[in-house]
């Protein structure tokens, strides 16, 4: 295991930057790849395949990072997820800009954008405990996803009027520049101490999937983070084109409708804190899940 990262009193604002740096570039692939699909013609399947790319970081990525944070430098994992973000995204601007291109392109674009942003956002997760004291984690935490909220307000409108005027390739450019502040913000960083030597990673990953197995709680919150993920992305995935064909929605209303998503989690990121402090632990756990199938069943009923 790594030792402690000596935290300064501007860690956790570097962290924060950093965090909202690679969600703006997440949001912005989010909204913007399945626009750009969309307005050229394609078919759901086609939009559903990207997505799913984009999805598949998140599931590929996530237990090799998670495993790695805790025998290397947190640091060094953001710098190389920036670079990612970067990679990728000058990668899709070039290939947009000629047109619009095959779609395993597209693929490899949002795959790279997201693996990107999952060792930065896992990083700092890892990062935020041991730069804020116990009792500021709530509101630390809170005040990460005010930033995703704020970015997935922003991200839909840009990405939707980029779209509309045939300026898609510069929503990359908007990833891009997410990249480029989540480096210069994790370059910024303390140095943490160099690991010990000698941990498998296969073992790490097998002990911390037989600790969460184990306890009852991390166990509930798995199972509801898979399942709730996978139906955000399927969501992701089919909304765009069930607006644009069946509704009839021109791109730039759905971009200002997707962007509603936001203002919910910017609701959700005020009331966060205060909840948390006030209600069961039990209860926050199914507000979550309750809330989305609600709205989704209003969807299907409207």
């Amino acid at each position: 295991m790594t030792a402690q990262t000596p935290a300064t009193p501007t860690t956790f604002p570097k962290l924060a930057t950093a965090s909202i740096a690679a969600n703006l570039s997440d949001q912005m692939m989010l909204a913007l790849l399945p626009l750009v699909l969309v307005a050229a013609g394609a078919t759901p399947q086609t939009v559903s395949a990207v997505v799913a790319a984009h999805a598949a970081a998140w599931l590929v990525v996530s237990l090799p990072v998670g495993a790695y944070a805790d025998v290397m430098s947190r640091r060094t994992i953001m710098l190389a997820g920036a670079l990612a973000i970067m990679a990728s995204g000058a990668a899709g601007f070039a290939a947009v800009l000629r047109g619009v291109p095959p779609p395993w392109v597209l693929a490899c674009t949002a795959f790279g954008i997201a693996a990107g942003v999952v060792m930065l956002i896992l990083s700092v997760f890892a990062l935020v405990p041991k730069a804020v004291e116990t009792k500021r984690l709530p509101s630390a935490n809170a005040f990460l996803e005010f930033g995703r909220a704020l970015v997935s307000i922003a991200a839909p409108l840009v990405a939707a009027r980029l779209v509309a005027h045939g300026l898609g390739a510069y929503g990359f450019g908007v990833a891009i520049v997410g990249g480029v502040l989540a480096l210069v913000a994790a370059a910024q960083l303390p140095v943490e101490p160099a690991a010990a030597a000698g941990v498998s990673i296969m073992d790490s990953i097998r002990d911390g999937a037989r600790f969460v197995v184990r306890e009852p709680i991390l166990r509930a919150i798995a199972v509801c983070a898979v399942a709730w993920n996978s139906a955000f992305f399927a969501l992701t995935a089919v909304i765009a084109p069930y607006a644009a064909g069946e509704l009839g929605m021109s791109i730039e209303d759905i971009g200002t409708a997707w962007s509603i998503y936001g203002i919910g989690l910017l609701l959700g990121s005020l009331a966060a804190a205060p909840m948390i402090r006030r209600l069961p632990t039990g209860f926050m756990f199914m507000f979550g899940p309750v809330t989305s199938c609600l709205s989704v069943i209003l969807l299907v009923a409207g």
